[in-house]
């Protein structure tokens, strides 16, 4: 049975130093590999003419460089799909309504690059780094610098708003767990630092909320915009209704019979968060209802995340996203399938086990997906 991950002591699971050279290789070469692979994708395979939103820059088209077209030759395959919203709004900013689904951060940093550096940036920061960093440094004990990061993941991906409920769940495991055995004045003193968690998280969103503020201001001007979009009456965020109305986003709306292939293409990533994080969830909550015992509060954290994500993603989104954003923001998830893979490879060992069953499919699935994706994203084809 693969090993179940229910909170962050799971990270410790190494009995010897970790070898940071040895991620740093693994990091930067699985980079270069992916930049082979979407060269070659963009260069030599037929590229497929999707319907997806298209960068119109022919305007400008004076203002072309001369390193604009080999930047264009050597990484044109990073800029499909989502990357044409992106370039949009580095170029023009938020000129067209749907265009505020996509948050500033990355494509500020776009500009902010071409600006210094005179030529396109290709990632030079994921939100998967970003959530990894916010978790790390939580997991230290280093909470200004996990807020700090889980503030800027917030206005990179809408889902990095799920980070500061790792920085409220280890403020209130660490006060709870002296709760109960406190004076009354260290009682007060308990309350009185949960108020400056919720203060410090509070924080930390704003960012977040000065962009919604900013589609308000920008969206919501009687004199320039008519008619007006719904949620400028305060109905919804402007990113709420950007998702309903224009891509169909709402809670079991993509249950249609036609919608059963990305049902299938999303099913090893649900399945597998589901089945490490759901466990966890029905435990943490037995141990409140039969102890209001919350002391492994900061222990279940992961599991809450994995199962709010695991049912969001099945029942309110597009299920064929889910694959990539889980893996962008549950770097816990690779954590618990390595621990699970050495826990099958040890039992191997004993002869208790005589096929590596889990293993294999983990590693089919991941490097199917990868080299799928890989080729698939930056020749245009439906993949995500």
């Amino acid at each position: 049975m693969p090993a179940r991950i229910t909170g962050l002591t799971d990270f410790v699971m190494i009995n010897k130093p970790i070898k940071f050279s040895h991620i740093y290789r693994v990091a930067i070469c699985s980079r270069i590999l992916v930049f082979c692979l979407q060269f070659f994708a963009v260069n030599l395979l037929p590229l497929h003419g999707n319907d997806g939103f298209k960068f119109d820059d022919e305007e400008n088209i004076a203002d072309v460089r001369s390193l604009d077209g080999v930047v264009k030759f050597m990484f044109g395959g990073f800029t499909n799909w989502d990357g044409q919203y992106f370039l949009h709004i580095t170029k023009h900013g938020y000129s067209y309504l749907k265009t505020i689904a996509f948050f500033p951060l990355y494509p500020g940093l776009v500009w902010a690059g071409t600006k210094i550096l005179e030529v396109a940036l290709s990632e030079i920061l994921s939100f998967e780094s970003i959530a990894i960093v916010t978790l790390l440094a939580l997991f230290q004990r280093k909470k200004f610098t996990g807020i700090w990061f889980a503030s800027l993941s917030a206005v990179c991906r809408s889902n990095g708003i799920l980070n500061f409920g790792f920085c409220l769940a280890f403020g209130a495991h660490e006060i709870l767990g002296q709760y109960k055995q406190s004076t009354r004045f260290e009682k007060l003193q308990a309350a009185v630092r949960i108020l400056w968690e919720i203060v410090l998280v509070t924080i930390g969103l704003l960012p977040f909320a000065g962009f919604q503020l900013f589609c308000f201001q920008k969206f919501c001007d009687s004199e320039h915009v008519f008619p007006l979009p719904p949620f400028c009456f305060g109905t919804q965020l402007p990113y709420q209704y950007i998702q309903s109305e224009h891509w169909n986003v709402g809670f079991l709306r993509y249950f249609e019979m036609k919608q059963l292939p990305n049902f299938i293409l999303a099913a090893p990533v649900l399945f597998t968060l589901g089945k490490h994080s759901l466990p966890g969830l029905f435990e943490f909550i037995c141990s409140i209802i039969r102890r209001r015992d919350f002391s492994s509060l900061d222990l279940a954290s992961t599991s809450l995340h994995g199962s709010f994500l695991t049912v969001f993603c099945l029942t309110s989104m597009h299920v064929q996203v889910s694959t990539r954003l889980i893996l962008s923001s549950c770097p816990y998830l690779y954590v618990l399938i390595g621990k699970a893979i050495r826990t099958e490879i040890f039992e191997f060992r004993l002869k208790s086990k005589s096929i590596l069953s889990y293993s294999l499919y983990i590693y089919g699935w991941f490097l199917t997906y990868f080299l799928v994706g890989c080729l698939a994203f930056p020749a245009g084809y439906p993949w995500t």
